[in-house]
């Protein structure tokens, strides 16, 4: 992935207010709804995350966005806990939650056009991620995943 300074600044900005507040960095997207842009930042705490922790840090990181003027145009920020079907950012997550069923959007598709996977998540000994599901294992390297997410099962 190209390195891209203003993307870079955002991060160190979020990662700098989250790890002050007494948290950690669980990873952020931008999405859109209804034609408006959304920063969604996720927070993890050793003894989970309470709505007021996410206020806390909302109050404290908007202002701290909007002084540096780190982003161009209006958005809406959202800070929260990664949920029971927290989404995975990083190889260091996926490694953690082997085992686990996922659900995972690929930038490229596989052969005979798959782009979407869900089944249980394994990692082969090259590092490539492997999805288990009833047709058999599917495995693509990390860089492929667009988007993924744990699967909760009742």
């Amino acid at each position: 992935m190209t390195s891209n300074p203003a993307y870079d600044t955002i991060s160190q900005i979020i990662k700098e207010v989250v790890e002050s507040s007494g948290y950690e960095l669980w990873g952020t997207e931008w999405t859109s709804e209804h034609g408006s842009r959304i920063l969604r930042v996720y927070v993890e705490g050793e003894s989970g995350v309470t709505i007021d922790a996410c206020a806390s840090v909302s109050r404290l990181l908007g202002p701290r966005l909007d002084v540096e003027d780190a982003i161009v145009g209006a958005y809406r920020l959202e800070v929260s806990s990664p949920g029971l079907e927290r989404p995975l950012f990083t190889m260091e997550q996926f490694s953690q939650f082997v085992g686990s069923k996922v659900k995972v959007r690929l930038d490229k598709p596989l052969e005979k056009g798959i782009k979407k996977l869900t089944g249980v998540l394994s990692i082969s000994e090259t590092g490539e991620l492997i999805i288990t599901n009833e047709v058999g294992p599917v495995s693509f390297p990390f860089e492929y995943v667009k988007k993924a997410n744990l699967v909760y099962e009742f």
